[in-house]
């Protein structure tokens, strides 16, 4: 698994003719399925902006994203899957049903083949919960629902003890 920020800032590379196209800058998430749909990534030298669609990544390295080649890459996301996507989870509002806040996404871990989102990492306490390292980890399945302001799970994930 990798978390989010060891994704971003990867460089993505085309198998076919080893050319750098750019750098992984971002994700396009799907909420409801808990997966990353795209990667977006900011283009090098001769090479624009784009997004690659998960299906068309070939390996999430230690080093590197590889694609097959320039045919797996679009220039921007599909207006079909633009409505249900979010590009951005990070400081997002945890709550629980119950209605405690428990902080914001600080981090969140993907498994490399699957695109999945595995674990949300909360930070806690505010800023010094940031500078002491005061989290909370849940798992996607324990989110109700996934909305523009605030993420609400389960009751269960604010009495999960805090490092």
């Amino acid at each position: 698994m990798k978390r989010i920020e060891q994704l971003l800032g990867m460089p993505v590379v085309s198998v076919s003719d080893g050319v750098r196209l750019g750098r992984v800058d971002g994700v396009q998430l799907d909420p409801a399925d808990g997966r990353i749909l795209y990667l977006q990534y900011k283009g090098d030298h001769k090479h624009q902006d784009g997004v690659i669609p998960w299906k068309g990544i070939r390996s999430i390295g230690a080093d590197a994203v590889t694609v097959d080649g320039a045919a797996s890459v679009l220039k921007t996301v599909p207006d079909i899957d633009v409505e249900r996507l979010t590009p951005y989870v990070g400081d997002r509002p945890v709550m629980t049903a119950s209605g405690t806040r428990l902080g914001t996404v600080s981090s969140y871990e993907i498994d490399e083949l699957t695109g999945r989102v595995e674990r949300y990492h909360i930070a806690t306490g505010g800023l010094l919960g940031r500078l002491t390292h005061s989290e909370v980890v849940f798992p996607h399945s324990a989110i109700r629902a996934f909305g523009k302001d605030a993420i609400v799970v389960d009751d269960a994930v604010g009495a999960t003890p805090r490092d």
